[in-house]
């Protein structure tokens, strides 16, 4: 949830931030810092996913220089993608086990990293 975010030092996505009540006057449409403290369906939404969180591809050359030898050229992404309409960081959020708590809000969170690796194996 991501009005839980924008206090106590959490992240918070910077169209959330620039659009916060800022006080009397304000025609911002998100609560402001420490206004919304109360539990609300303001900022529900779907956490609904598809993520494909590994893909290798690669080819193995044999018998390159003499026999018995291998190449093996590699390509692997790690998150390479999501699918989700989530506006918040990660549709993947974590519970303390305590579902009156936290369960469903996204604190301390952080975006997923994507890598990309490209290998090379010899063997002789």
């Amino acid at each position: 949830m991501k009005g839980t975010r924008i206090d106590g030092g959490e992240n918070i996505t910077l169209e959330t931030f620039k659009n916060r009540w800022t006080g009397p006057g304000s025609t911002n449409f998100n609560p402001g810092a420490d206004h919304d403290s109360y539990a609300s369906s303001y900022y529900l939404e779907s956490g609904a996913f598809f993520r494909i969180n590994n893909i290798t591809l690669g080819y193995t050359f044999q018998d390159l220089v003499m026999p018995g030898t291998k190449l093996r050229l590699y390509f692997t992404a790690q998150n390479p993608f999501v699918i989700t309409g989530y506006s918040g960081f990660s549709p993947e959020i974590s519970s303390d086990g305590d579902p009156r708590l936290t369960t469903g809000l996204e604190l301390s969170a952080y975006p997923t990293t994507r890598n990309f690796l490209f290998g090379v194996n010899i063997q002789f």
